[in-house]
């Protein structure tokens, strides 16, 4: 056949001016293109070794996403030689990436997950696995698998009730944990539509969610935020720890996220030394990519001080949980992350036990305690900068959580007459 494959970066940009990358098919020095619907910056591609630079931010990633793609490529033109099929380049494209107007379900949330590591979102690839894994459960139990997989035009207004009582019965979930069980259901849902535009099966008259007689009514439930006091803070600074003890390391994280407004565990345990410019605090949330610059607090400087006798440069990382990770492989960064919040969340828990704190005490509580000591002090609009909020909404929602005086006072008003 003297057909041949490679990954190929294309010579025109997107309106984004990212570049696509393909997989050529050659056929007696003729190619044909077919584009991977992945694009890169041209800095990050190496075209000599045809991959990603290690520079990328994900490049570990996308390179075994690139060989993967590339490896199927190859399987298909290994059987096309063996059958002894004479084709052009454009016939062998097509074989290649035949296409298949079945929406299976687990086959478009494949390509949902896909997009999720590519961009490096750990925590949602993490809890959908589980998600899916459930969902799956439920179909096999039900017998409603076809080779392994179901149409989501299948998924209907009834089986997701059924759904609904199978996660109550089977797991216990209450109403946070079913509504995100069935938001992925969702996202896949409306990824098809997308994706099947002129498939009248698979638009809004078979869709199953948005409330009414035939559609599940996505609400998130109301989740409980309890924070600190300044009294329990207070409690916790004062801790007679050991210096270097695991405590007491687990304080000084907790406590430099509490003096930056709760600062996320992700974003604490990234802060480098250069972040530090002019006693300011300059970083980008994981989250939502925002830029942040912060005023340090002196109590934060103290803390900042503890650690300076372990900078090996000014990129170096302050904290010391997460400097063996590849900073280039955002999987490994969320992996220590991950194993690292464990400990020092177990840590906070008997630091708590030890002070007579009964309230549960972890990392993302910081941010709690700062929404808790904050009520009713900080005018709204300036809270809303320092969480980093995109809406004033979200900022009012969070801070309700902490502030009751109203309430206490009419309660107070009726019984005490």
């Amino acid at each position: 056949m003297g057909a041949s494959v490679a990954i190929e970066l294309r010579k025109k940009p997107l309106k984004d001016g990212t570049y696509p990358l393909a997989v050529r098919i050659t056929k007696d020095r003729k190619p044909s293109y077919k584009q991977l619907g992945k694009s890169i910056e041209k800095k990050y591609w190496d075209d000599k070794a045809k991959k990603v630079k290690s520079s990328h931010p994900n490049s570990v990633r996308f390179n075994n996403w690139i060989k993967k793609k590339l490896t199927e490529a190859e399987d298909v033109l290994l059987k096309l030689e063996g059958d002894k099929t004479d084709t052009s380049a454009t016939q062998i494209k097509n074989k290649i990436y035949k296409k298949d107007d079945k929406a299976y379900f687990f086959v478009l949330s494949k390509e949902y997950m896909d997009e999720l590591e590519e961009l490096g979102k750990w925590n949602q690839v993490s809890a959908n696995r589980t998600k899916f894994k459930h969902f799956k459960e439920f179909l096999r139990e039900k017998k409603l698998l076809e080779n392994d997989d179901i149409l989501v035009n299948k998924i209907d207004y009834n089986l997701l009730e059924k759904y609904i009582v199978f996660l109550k019965v089977q797991y216990g979930n209450g109403k946070t944990s079913i509504y995100n069980k069935l938001n992925v259901i969702r996202i896949v849902w409306n990824m098809t539509r997308r994706k099947y535009k002129k498939r009248k099966d698979i638009q809004l008259d078979n869709y199953p969610f948005g409330g009414g007689k035939d559609g599940i009514e996505m609400k998130p439930a109301e989740s409980q935020k309890i924070g600190l006091t300044k009294e329990e803070i207070k409690l916790i600074e004062n801790a007679d720890l050991i210096e270097g003890s695991g405590q007491w390391h687990a304080r000084n994280v907790y406590l430099f996220s509490f003096y930056h407004a709760g600062m996320r565990v992700g974003d604490t345990l990234l802060t480098k030394w250069s972040d530090i410019v002019d006693g300011r605090l300059h970083y980008e949330m994981g989250k939502n990519g925002k830029r942040v610059s912060v005023k340090i607090p002196d109590k934060a400087l103290d803390i900042l001080e503890h650690y300076k006798y372990d900078k090996r440069h000014e990129k170096d990382l302050v904290f010391p949980d997460i400097k063996k990770a590849n900073l280039n492989d955002s999987y490994d960064v969320y992996r220590k992350i991950c194993t690292a919040a464990k400990s020092i969340g177990d840590h906070l828990k008997n630091l708590a036990e030890s002070l007579g704190i009964e309230k549960n005490i972890s990392m993302h509580i910081s941010r709690h305690s700062f929404g808790n000591i904050s009520k009713g002090t900080i005018p709204t609009d300036v809270l809303q900068t320092l969480y980093r909020h995109s809406h004033i909404t979200t900022t009012q929602g969070y801070q309700n959580n902490f502030i009751h005086e109203k309430e206490d006072a009419a309660l107070n008003e009726v019984i005490n007459f």
